[in-house]
């Protein structure tokens, strides 16, 4: 899980457009190409999975100003997207694929990540970062 704050939402929304080669506008705005709508519910499926976003917070994050999303708008752009994925849709895969390999080298890169983790989940997650071969401090 990502931490959700408004850095890391944009943070996401600039790697979807670096991966798409759209900018950010491009992907909140109306348009309805294929490409776009593509970059967009990858983006809710960011939003979603990673960062545990509610749907209506999904929906404002994913519109225009002045044209933001409905919440069941946001449902259907993961839920589709997640439907590309099961079928090995071409294009959303490599899109996906080019979006983990980012997400993996800055985490390869030795980046440090900071998290507030709840006393009764602690153990868990310290069990889940020495089984994937994380180094961690506890503070």
């Amino acid at each position: 899980m990502i931490f959700r704050n408004e850095h890391n939402e944009k943070a996401a929304l600039d790697l979807v457009a670096i991966c798409t080669s759209l900018t950010p506008a491009d992907i909140k705005s109306q348009c309805r190409h294929r490409d776009v709508v593509l970059a967009r519910q990858c983006l809710a499926y960011i939003y979603r999975h990673y960062m545990q976003m509610q749907w209506t917070a999904i929906g404002a994050a994913i519109g225009a100003k002045g044209h933001r999303k409905d919440h069941t708008t946001a449902m259907h752009a993961v839920r589709r997207f997640k439907d590309y994925l099961d079928v090995r849709d071409e294009k959303a895969t490599e899109l996906w694929d080019m979006v983990i390999s980012r997400l993996d080298s800055v985490v390869d890169s030795g980046c440090r990540v900071m998290v507030r983790v709840q006393n009764k989940d602690m153990q868990k997650l310290l069990t889940m970062l020495e089984k994937g071969g994380y180094y961690y401090e506890v503070v």
